[in-house]
């Protein structure tokens, strides 16, 4: 009797382990051909808009990039592997966009400070473009229904990217009923596309009411005022700019700026003292050489036009506009 339950017992173990061994392998299986989906809710569950969001903006430039451009691999296996998932597409979007503000030369506020928007690698449009068909291949698997943060985005790339023009953009953001949710740097964004898309009065009193008080809240108004051609107002601004700023980038983009606009209204004497100051501040830029030599010109000094001009080749030794210049053409 026992020998013959013996080897039952042991064939039952065995059968037992096998079923174990299968069901194991079964999971590790499923766990391999699934595991893009696998991750990607990894990092949904980790709430991947606002932790990710948060990490951007605390890593240094190039964690951040490298991490960003593997979130969007998964994201783009995941959108793959789910043709009509909507939060594929829109985490996807969202993920593009964080992506291409990473490998921008510098944030929208300094770029827009600076008249510099327009220096956009192909690598930055690309990641813009590609969010914004994302996004809107998700709005269009949720029947045209769209959140305001995600119709911002759109509207971000779209600007960044110069996918739309300002006017298109105004349109597409009168569907925006929260407002008040957006990001600091997203409202000073929102309020530069009322100004260059025809609401001018809307987005300086956007700005007005929720700009704060650090120097580049000044400096984004001041910039929208300038553009805009209020000259007296953007030259209030740019002085208040100008008490709060710390730095001698800072100075000079400012006493550049104010410069620029007292040239326009041929105040030369103004504009000169403003280049002359900057020229204190960074003595290696050409930009304020040529300036301050245009200024001497037209107020008859042309042995320090010419010298400012000289100083300026010395810097940029290829600038046509300087040898001109200095050739009297």
């Amino acid at each position: 009797m026992y020998t013959r339950y013996k080897p039952r017992k042991k064939e039952k173990k065995f059968v037992k382990y096998l079923f174990i061994a299968f069901a194991v392998g079964g999971l590790l299986y499923l766990g391999y051909i699934h595991r893009t989906t696998l991750m990607f809710w990894k990092y949904n569950i980790s709430k991947l808009d606002k932790e990710l969001m948060d990490i951007d903006k605390a890593a240094d430039r190039q964690s951040r990039i490298g991490m960003l451009k593997s979130l969007e691999k998964v994201c783009d296996s995941y959108k793959n592997e789910n043709l009509f998932s909507s939060e594929a597409y829109f985490s996807s979007g969202r993920v593009k966009v964080l992506l291409g503000e990473a490998l921008m030369p510098a944030s929208f506020n300094e770029l827009f400070v600076s008249d510099r928007l327009t220096e956009q690698s192909e690598d930055v449009r690309r990641c813009f473009i590609e969010a914004i068909k994302d996004l809107k291949k998700a709005a269009a698997l949720e029947n045209g229904r769209i959140e305001d943060r995600n119709q911002m985005l759109v509207a971000k790339a779209s600007f960044l990217a110069g996918y739309y023009t300002p006017v298109d953009l105004v349109e597409m953001l009168s569907i925006m009923k929260n407002f008040e949710l957006l990001t600091p740097e997203d409202k000073r964004l929102y309020a530069t596309i009322q100004v260059l898309g025809g609401n001018e009065a809307r987005g300086i009193e956007l700005l007005k009411n929720t700009g704060g008080n650090d120097v580049m809240d000044t400096l984004f108004l001041a910039t929208v005022y300038r553009i805009t051609s209020k000259n007296t107002e953007a030259i209030l601004e740019y002085r208040k700019a100008l008490e709060k700023a710390n730095d001698n980038e800072l100075k000079t983009l400012i006493r550049f700026n104010l410069g620029k606009i007292y040239f326009s209204q041929s105040l030369m004497m103004e504009a000169a003292k403003e280049f002359s100051e900057a020229i204190v501040s960074s003595p290696g830029k050409a930009v304020l050489r040529f300036w301050a030599g245009k200024c001497f010109a037209v107020l008859g000094d042309k042995a320090r036009a010419r010298e400012h001009w000289l100083e300026a080749l010395k810097l940029e030794p290829d600038n046509a506009e300087v040898k001109k210049l200095l050739e009297g053409r």
